[in-house]
């Protein structure tokens, strides 16, 4: 089967470590894959180091010109399925997939939910084109419901999946790199620095566990800023000195090895404010690790309450620091929970699934 995954974005984040391993885990499957992106993001310099065959957007402002060159490599590649991880690339993909006379099924991944009414004669127009849309959450879900002028028997939920196994990584080597005691519980979160991730919560719940816990904690902020968020980093890192916490964490910065941090922390923490998903989450799940997390949005298809995990109030840092000190306070709690997530992601959250389930909407009559 002939594939074209796209992803106009660039950034560097979920969305696009998704498309990126769809396009290569298929690609491994045997179906010839091509990845269309921006020029010069990091999505397509990732894609070529996995060799994995890119095609370009034009300029970001040229809609007109990324059509016409979308319409001459769909006319020439004739390709079965065209898979969209961005919505907003629908009206370059749809208009280019009519003009070329392409036959190919059109799915679309939604990501991220919307509180953007789409359901105007334009969109309409769009998404009459779509033969399916896959949802990372009942969150998503609803939101496209509720927005996107469509029917719901065209909508499925694909949790993303992984493959991780805590056998391939060693606790004891990733603390001896960033020098922590080898008897320190180990408390850390990751994600990209932007507003609503959570970090400044997380810092001001460190200060709390500090004055109340007897337990010799560290913990880890595990992450980079994207293009235009250094500002929000810089304040986030002011924000640890005014809070006196800076002896007691760690800032790693953007790590590729992000599986490899984990594994050596104890427990795993997921602040933000409203995420349709959670990536990061199920890698912590997959590497064994109990969680404290936001009850709210795309967690809640997650993180099983009181069985993998403690969940607490967005925005709340004495809730999160509360969360967290009933795990630090029990060892037993932290190993029973651990192992439930571990289950949890191999059941729900496992990348073979995932592909099984995409291929077989892409061989379908739909």
């Amino acid at each position: 089967m002939k594939v074209l995954q796209t992803c106009g974005s660039d950034s560097w984040g979920g969305l696009e470590m998704t498309a990126l391993k769809t396009a290569f885990m298929l690609k491994q499957r045997g179906h010839e894959v091509h990845l269309l992106c921006r020029k010069n993001s990091t999505l397509g310099k990732e894609a070529t180091s996995r060799h994995i065959e890119t095609v370009y957007f034009s300029e970001k402002n040229s809609t007109i010109k990324s059509i016409l060159n979308l319409k001459r490599i769909t006319a020439r590649e004739k390709y079965d399925v065209v898979h969209s991880h961005l919505s907003h690339d629908l009206g370059t993909a749809v208009t280019a997939l009519n003009l070329s006379g392409s036959k190919a099924k059109l799915f679309l991944s939604k990501h991220m939910g919307s509180g953007v009414s789409k359901k105007d004669l334009f969109h309409r127009y769009l998404y009459g084109r779509v033969n399916h849309i896959f949802t990372v959450s009942n969150y998503v879900k609803d939101s496209v419901l509720k927005t996107c002028p469509v029917k719901e028997n065209i909508i499925s939920i694909l949790y993303p999946g992984l493959k991780y196994n805590p056998a391939d990584f060693n606790k004891k080597e990733i603390r001896s790199e960033f020098n922590i005691n080898p008897e320190a519980i180990v408390i850390g979160m990751s994600g990209r620095f932007s507003p609503g991730k959570g970090q400044e919560e997380f810092l001001k719940a460190v200060k709390i566990l500090k004055h109340e816990t007897k337990e010799k904690s560290f913990f880890i902020i595990a992450g980079g800023a994207s293009f235009g968020e250094e500002e929000y980093k810089n304040k986030v890192l002011n924000l640890s000195r005014e809070l006196g916490v800076n002896d007691y964490v760690l800032f790693t910065g953007y790590r590729k090895d992000m599986p490899r941090v984990l594994s050596g922390m104890d427990i795993f923490v997921f602040p933000s404010h409203e995420e349709s998903f959670g990536i990061t989450l199920t890698e912590a799940m997959a590497l064994g690790l109990p969680a404290a997390a936001s009850n709210k949005a795309g967690v809640l298809d997650i993180v099983s309450e009181g069985e993998t995990g403690l969940l607490f109030e967005p925005r709340n840092a004495d809730a999160l620091a509360e969360a967290v000190k009933k795990l630090i306070e029990n060892p037993e709690m932290r190993s029973q929970f651990g192992k439930a997530a571990r289950k949890r992601a191999e059941e729900i959250f496992n990348a073979e699934d995932e592909l099984n389930i995409l291929e077989d909407y892409y061989g379908r009559q739909l």
